[in-house]
């Protein structure tokens, strides 16, 4: 492994995160299931997913289906309730997170942590700790880096990866694209968010290999 740098001093501890929902409206927007892999100096320690039911009279699209496979009937016999998910989520990420663990994700600024903080509020789970943690999202990191973007010197890293999100350009930037890019090899038919995780972290390694964090002046703790 190499790492250099910034890099270095946050990744060896880190906690991957990934959710799938039940469609892209944020007003009527639900976890279906929720996916991390934890990561402490240097070596996996967990990797799990959990399926989550619907709440009654929540939606589910037909192209939330046709992405990660999970029917509301199979939700309803299989998922675990919500508010116990977030629950026992709630209190694991913030303990991990008072440790300084670096949160990671693909995309994880312009939506898992959004989809994660409307989840908490919606289950009267207090937890704001977001915003004060070291955080990588391999998504937007490959959308700089491609584009040509640096964080200034006057941005913390919240500033910056809205910046990218922002930024109205041609190209791809989603997972699958990111990893053919680097050449890792896998296979998939449907979206997965333990095996996201897992490809996420991939990536990340692939990305530090090649410095692309240094590149764009991603600062993991520049809160």
């Amino acid at each position: 492994m190499q790492t250099t740098g910034t890099a270095k001093r946050w990744i060896d501890n880190y906690l991957v995160i990934d959710l799938e929902t039940n469609g892209l409206d944020f007003h009527d927007m639900h976890a279906v299931q929720l996916g991390w892999c934890l990561v402490d100096k240097l070596k996996l320690v967990t990797n799990e997913t959990v399926e989550i039911m619907l709440p009654p009279g929540a939606s589910l699209s037909e192209g939330a289906v046709d992405v990660h496979g999970l029917t509301r009937e199979h939700l309803q016999e299989e998922g675990a309730p919500p508010e116990v998910v977030f629950q026992e989520f709630g209190r694991h990420l913030k303990a991990l997170l008072g440790k300084g663990v670096t949160l990671v994700g693909h995309n994880l600024l312009r939506f898992d942590t959004n989809v994660l903080d409307l989840s908490f509020k919606r289950y009267g789970i207090d937890l704001r700790l977001f915003c004060m943690s070291p955080i990588i999202d391999t998504g937007l990191i490959f959308k700089a880096r491609n584009n040509r973007l640096k964080r200034t010197k006057t941005e913390n890293i919240w500033e910056f990866g809205k910046r990218i999100a922002g930024l109205r350009v041609h190209g791809k930037w989603n997972l699958d694209f990111c990893l053919q890019h680097f050449g890792i090899e896998y296979t998939r038919l449907l979206h997965d968010s333990g095996e996201d995780c897992s490809l996420t972290r991939m990536l990340l390694q692939a990305m530090l290999d090649n410095n692309w964090l240094e590149d764009i002046g991603w600062d993991p703790v520049a809160l």
